[in-house]
This record gives structure tokens, C-alpha cells and sequence, in this order.
């Protein structure tokens, strides 16, 4: 089967897939608009950008009407998510499958193959512009995941391998997707990842800071991360 063929058959099975795949994989994790006891900001700022990448670069390209764009967009992210969780099934039963925080289905980050497909797909379609944010985000969607110790760094940056693979091919091969962005990303989260792990506090950003009076928190700010500091985060905290 020639490469074009191929891209114009995952082209029009993408979107019917994801609009199913979403939300059976967004409720596999529970409640994603309802954060756990134990989660501080950092980590719920992470479970936010995995949606709000994604959704959007689709909706840049369709605000640009660029039909193209939003294509390439919807089979890169199907390919890259349904890649890594057939590959954390396929990994859990082995040392790889193992979450640094003792949970199972780690290799590779889910979290972070949704954000990094959305930037992939900007730097792909709409160059430096848009890339080089969305790829700082999704960077720091890598960080909060091994910095809460829900993965390794080889979970993370094997997410960001996949995210690019897709999108170039999906891209046509497009020369301004190089690998400069991803091996910089990857080296990023490394160098955070390595900075005094042992020591790393989870810090609990609960239910309690909604009250009946006030039922849903929202906004931008500084939040406490797991390492004892506080970083600027999205805060969606809801009591249902």
C-alpha cells in the first residue's frame, strides 16, 4: 500500500476513533475534571494540558479553515494515543510497567502523548509560531508527570518519540518538524527528573479548598509542587 493511501485511510478513520477512544480513556483515570486527595497543582495543571493541547491545535485549524491542518492534527493524536496505551499493555506485565509511585501501566506517559501530539502538530503545520509554546507546554506536562512520580523519564520521553513519529508522518515528512525540539524537550524533563528525586514531597491540593458557597476553583496562579516549591499553574479544583 503506497505511504499516500495509507494516510488518506487513517485520515478518515481518525476522527470517528478518537471521538470514541476520548472519552472511554479520559474516564479509564477516573473523574479528569475531579482532582484526587492526593494531587497537588502540578499535577493537575498536567491533567489538564493533555486535553487542552490537543483540542487546541484542532481548534487553530479550524478557526484558520484549514482543513489540512485539522486533519493532520486528528490522525497524528489518534496514532500517537493509541500507540502508547497499546504499548502499556503490552509493557505492563514487565519491569517497565511499573510506576515510580508503585502503580502499574507507566511506559510510555499517556499525559504526555496527548500534549506532545498537539504541539507536534502545531510545529508541523504552523512552524516556530505556535510550536515552540505548545512544545514548552507539553514539556511541562512531561516534568509534572515524572516530578509527581507518576513515571520514569524513559515513559515520558519515549511519549514524545511517538508524538513525533506521528506527526511527521502524518506531515508528510514536513522539514520544520526536526528532532531538535523533541531531544530538547526529552533532555529538559532528564534534568528535572534527576534534581534531588529522593526527596521529592507530594503536596495534597484536595477537595477542601472548594466550599459549598464556592463549588469549583478556577484560575491561574501559583501552586504547590511535589518538591516542597510552587510553580505557575492552571487550578481547576471542583467539589461535585
Amino acid at each position: 500500500m503506497r505511504p499516500s493511501k495509507l494516510r488518506q485511510i487513517v485520515c478518515r478513520l481518525s476522527l470517528p476513533l478518537s471521538l470514541l477512544l476520548t472519552p472511554a480513556l479520559a474516564l479509564a483515570d477516573g473523574n479528569p475534571f475531579k482532582p484526587d486527595p492526593g494531587e497537588s497543582g502540578f499535577a493537575i495543571y498536567g491533567d489538564a494540558m493533555q486535553y487542552l493541547l490537543p483540542l487546541s491545535a484542532a481548534g487553530i485549524s479550524l478557526v484558520r479553515h484549514d482543513s489540512e491542518g485539522l486533519r493532520q492534527t486528528v490522525g497524528g493524536c489518534a496514532i500517537t494515543i493509541a500507540s502508547s496505551h497499546l504499548l502499556k499493555w503490552a509493557f505492563n506485565g514487565t519491569a517497565w510497567g511499573r510506576r515510580p509511585d508503585g502503580g502499574s501501566h507507566s511506559f510510555p506517559s499517556g499525559h504526555t502523548a496527548a500534549a506532545q501530539c498537539g504541539a507536534m502538530a502545531l510545529q508541523s503545520r504552523y512552524g516556530d509560531r505556535y510550536g515552540i509554546p505548545a512544545l514548552a507546554l507539553a514539556t511541562t506536562v512531561g516534568m509534572s508527570r515524572v516530578g509527581e512520580q507518576r513515571h520514569h523519564v524513559r515513559d515520558v520521553a519515549a511519549s514524545t518519540v511517538l508524538a513525533w513519529a506521528s506527526a511527521r508522518q502524518m506531515g508528510r515528512d514536513n522539514p520544520s518538524l526536526s528532532a531538535v525540539g523533541p531531544l530538547a524537550s526529552i533532555a529538559i524533563v532528564a534534568a528535572y527528573g534527576a534534581t534531588d528525586p529522593d526527596n521529592r514531597q507530594r503536596t495534597a491540593l484536595t477537595d477542601e479548598t472548594a466550599t459549598s458557597a464556592d463549588p469549583v476553583s478556577f484560575g491561574l496562579g501559583l501552586l504547590p509542587n511535589g518538591r516542597g516549591g510552587v510553580v505557575p499553574a492552571l487550578q481547576f479544583v471542583a467539589a461535585f
